[in-house]
């Protein structure tokens, strides 16, 4: 290898004058440099000043979230303050807006369990990890329920849209009012029963004599979905802009038959026909 670094010797040597001559430069610049480091200081002390410690490192919003859930409020005790309002809201006109009686009494559960949790959470003397799971839990149920219910709300033409505006729900399109067809057919259902307590509903429409998984013509906008278990009396309704949804029950449902039905709606949350009723055992 001797006679190769021999070889680069020369090239090396003649790169020595080049740096030499940027060291000049360089130094000429570090005086700029230095002057715009206070500047930089500057405007960062302006920024921390227009924004919370979390804003600041993490750059987060804080108040309302984006799409998916954008007209939800993002800190727990603003949610539960906005779930209780929509809560007492359609509680007050349940007849008036033909809201069932099965969704008060759901939003009411759901409700009353987040606030219990969250009070619990709150409380720097109880407050552990089996408390914030249990609030956490709490939380996402209410929220799985209002992303579908403010849907039916939004298309319910019974509930005014200054009582939409009122709820802090999104405001109509300027459209919303002309009339829209309801479904003409029932989609095809069916039901998976998995193994934690579970049982997750499909819809699909008839192509060819066979299911096929899509919104048919674009002309629904989900489906609801009814359901009754074994020993209860009252029908619970869920809305699903998807084309399934899965049901999650405690251990003491385990070895109980459901029955389960479901129609399609329109974008006005408007149901067509039921689909036939199918019976399945939860595990």
């Amino acid at each position: 290898q001797l006679p190769i670094v021999a070889l680069h010797l020369p090239i090396v040597a003649l790169q020595l004058p080049i740096v030499a001559l940027h060291l000049p430069i360089v130094a000429l610049q570090l005086p700029i440099v230095a002057l715009q480091l206070p500047i930089v200081a500057l405007h960062l002390s302006i920024v921390a000043l227009q924004m919370t410690p979390f804003q600041f490192f993490f750059n987060k919003e804080i108040t309302i979230m984006s799409q998916s859930n954008g007209f939800m409020p993002r800190k727990d005790g603003e949610f539960l303050a906005w779930a209780k309002t929509i809560y007492h809201d359609c509680s007050e006109n349940t007849e008036v807006w033909e809201i069932s009686p099965e969704a008060i009494d759901q939003i009411s559960d759901l409700v009353e369990t987040a606030e219990a949790a969250y009070q619990v959470n709150i409380d720097k003397e109880y407050r552990n990890k089996a408390t914030a799971k249990a609030k956490d839990a709490a939380f996402v149920a209410l929220k799985q329920f209002l992303s579908a219910f403010v849907n039916t709300l939004e298309g319910n033409l019974l509930v005014p849209d200054a009582a939409i505006d009122a709820m802090g729900l999104r405001p109509r399109h300027p459209h919303a009012h002309q009339p829209i067809p309801l479904p003409d057919e029932a989609p095809v259902f069916t039901a998976v029963v998995g193994q934690h307590h579970d049982v997750t509903g499909y819809v699909s429409t008839l192509q060819h004599g066979r299911p096929t998984q899509y919104l048919k013509d674009g002309k629904y906008a989900g489906f609801v979905l009814k359901y009754l278990v074994e020993g209860e009396t009252q029908w619970q309704t869920i809305v699903s802009t998807r084309l399934h949804y899965t049901l999650i029950f405690s251990d003491e449902y385990e070895g109980k038959y459901i029955r389960m039905q479901a129609a399609w709606i329109n974008p006005r949350i408007q149901s067509g026909p039921w689909s036939e009723e199918v019976r399945e055992l939860i595990n």
